[in-house]
Order: structure tokens, then sequence, then C-alpha cells
């Protein structure tokens, strides 16, 4: 297996289940095992079903509408120093109204770039309840 991106996710954590209009809080973890500082970096957070999805364009595309999309941290985004970890938490609110069932959420880490193109550099999936 060959890993070309980095940095990369390492760990993510999330509360399981809440009810419609409730909370779900989530964190997930980057690490930069390069040997330069990484800048401009991102993470953002939807809802919908794209775990299995393989292109980038229609896995950073395709969400779950009814539900808010989030990215962190504003302005500029963090920086990453060699061998560094961070960690970006997101409380994401489960609109009224939804269906009592599983759904699947989805974090991308990104490179920002404001004058071109930005790079796509990881992503990671988890699953909560609406109860």
């Amino acid at each position: 297996m060959k890993r070309v991106n980095s940095p990369m996710i390492l760990s993510e954590g999330w509360s399981n289940s809440a009810p419609p209009g409730g909370t779900i809080n989530y964190s997930v973890g980057i690490g930069n095992p390069d040997p330069i500082e990484w800048f401009n970096l991102a993470v953002s957070v939807s809802i919908g079903n794209r775990n299995p999805i393989a292109g980038n364009d229609e896995f950073l595309t395709a969400f779950d509408a009814r539900f808010p999309t989030y990215a962190k941290p504003a302005t500029v985004g963090f920086s990453l120093a060699p061998g560094a970890f961070t960690t970006q938490s997101f409380q994401i609110t489960i609109p009224a109204g939804v269906e009592k069932t599983g759904y699947f959420g989805n974090s991308a880490l990104l490179n920002i770039s404001f004058l071109d193109v930005g790079q796509y550099l990881d992503r990671a999936c988890f699953f909560f309840d609406v109860v």
C-alpha cells in the first residue's frame, strides 16, 4: 500500500447518538510525518453516505443537504510543524425532522490555496444514530 499525501488524519472520536435538534460532538486528529511544516490546512465535515465513493470530486460535493456543512479553522487554516499532531473539534447540529436512523459523517483534510485549486490530502468516516 502506497501513501502519497501527508499530513494525514490519524484519529477520530465522536458521540454515538443524539435526538433531532441535538448535537453530535466530533473530533479529528491530524498528524504531519513530513520533515517540512505545512501551512493553510483545513478540515471540512459533512453528512452523507460517501465513504465508498472513490472519486474525490464526487466525495467532496455529494452530501446530505439537510445537514449543515462545517470547516475549521476559519480565515487561513492551521499550520502543522514536522512530526506535530493537532485536533480539530466540531459540534454537528442534527436538524429537526430528520429520520431517526443511522447517518455517515465524513471529514476531509485539505490544503487551502487561496489563488488556485486547493489540495485534497486525506479523509475519514464516522457513523452516528439519530434517536
